[in-house]
Formats: structure tokens, sequence, C-alpha cells
């Protein structure tokens, strides 16, 4: 299973045989419970593989954990260990998907620092924190660029 959809499809198909199991094993304890009364044997019917309803579904989904980018991690070096490197050293193929892994890897990134950043200030005091984000940003960031720490600095000071 390489994707959190592969895994909740794999439940569904194990919950439906379950469920056709279920029903079998019911119908054989009510024919075993008819024959023990002297009624005549029925022919066993057919218990197709059943679709889930939409609140089934709904409880395969709950039972199936978020995956996170530590899977998507995983999964990258199983793909480099096994089958193409080239995923891991050149990225995905279309230009549109490495744009979307890439700017999905950066927001992980900034959202990690920033949660580390309010860690920090909260360990020393607030003006401190903030003057040291300050001389950081004036030595390391040029005037006209507002990303990353700069970007974060008025939310800091909140």
């Amino acid at each position: 299973m390489t994707t959190r959809r592969e895994v909740v499809d794999e439940k569904a198909k194990d919950y439906r045989k379950q469920k056709r199991s279920r029903l079998r094993k019911a119908w054989k304890n009510n024919e075993n419970e008819r024959l023990s009364r002297g009624k005549k044997a029925r022919r066993e019917p057919r218990f197709p593989i059943s679709r889930p309803s939409v609140r089934e579904k709904e409880q395969i989904n709950e039972v199936v954990r978020p995956f996170t980018i530590m899977d998507y991690l995983y999964r990258l070096r199983i793909k480099t260990n096994y089958e193409d490197s080239n995923m891991f050293t050149d990225g995905p193929e279309e230009e549109i998907t490495s744009r979307y892994v890439r700017n999905a890897l950066c927001r992980l990134a900034s959202a990690t620092l920033f949660l580390h950043e309010l860690a920090i200030r909260e360990l020393v005091r607030r003006d401190v924190f903030l003057t040291w984000v300050d001389e950081w940003i004036q030595r390391n960031v040029p005037h006209e660029v507002r990303f990353g720490l700069a970007n974060r600095r008025a939310a800091l000071s909140r």
C-alpha cells in the first residue's frame, strides 16, 4: 500500500468480505434452526459481495489513520531503494507535481519553524526573542525580501 486511498480501499474490500461471511453464517444458523424443527432443507443462496453504504464507508474511512509527511518520505525511500532512484534525486516527472511537492514541503518547513520559534519565544522573554529575530533579519535578509522568518515576524510579535 502506498497511499491512504489504497489502504481505505483495502479495508473496504475486507469489510465487504466480512459482511458476506456474517450474512452466510447467519443464514446457516437460521437454516440449522429450521432443520432442527423438522423443516425441509433449502438450497443455500448466493451471497454476493455488497457495496458498503455511505455510513459504512464513513466508518471505514475513520478507521484508517491519516497519512503524514513521514509516510510520504518512507514511500519515497522505499521507491528509491527498490525501484527508481530518479524520484528521489530528480523529483516527480511532471513540473506541476514537482511544484506542488516543493510548495508543500516549504509550507511544512515553515510551519515547523514557526512552532519552534513560538516555543523559544515562550522560553525566553518575548522582547528578547523579538530582538534576536530583528537582528537576524537585519543581518541575513535583504530589505525587499519578505519570506521565511521575515514573513513570520509579525505573527511572532503577537
